[in-house]
């Protein structure tokens, strides 16, 4: 496959050329209706769309995306873990001081039972 872009006559041309090796001699492949080269090595049609080559499988007819689009996708999913992470992280510290709380509030709350105890023997049960 070769993306050629070319002066012709003072204008820009670009077109996707395709070559098959035919009994050791390449072949051009001619462009689909489309303006697209079918592969049949990898079966996928390649085409240009706005300066861009576009890679489309040819079963699903599906546009595949391009390494740019790949490397947006990836960027984004690495700002998701790391918002994840952080979210994480901040869940753990949480969990962690409401373990600490309800520790503070069993000892205060033996604390409270022992004085209490403490005054019953001293003072008798409470009045009502």
């Amino acid at each position: 496959m070769i993306v050629d872009r070319r002066l012709q006559k003072g204008e820009l041309v670009e077109e996707v050329l395709g070559y098959r090796l035919i009994k050791g001699i390449y072949q051009p492949i001619t462009p689909d209706s489309q303006g697209r080269i079918y592969c049949q090595t990898v079966g996928l049609l390649m085409s240009l769309q706005s300066g861009c080559l576009v890679i489309e499988d040819a079963n699903t007819g599906k546009r595949l995306p391009s390494s740019l689009e790949l490397e947006a996708t990836n960027q984004e999913l690495e700002t998701a873990n790391q918002e994840l992470e952080a979210a994480k992280e901040l869940a753990q510290q949480q969990a962690a001081e409401m373990e600490a709380a309800k520790e503070l509030a069993q000892q205060q709350a033996a604390e409270m039972a022992e004085l209490l105890k403490q005054y019953r023997e001293r003072l008798g049960e409470l009045p009502e």
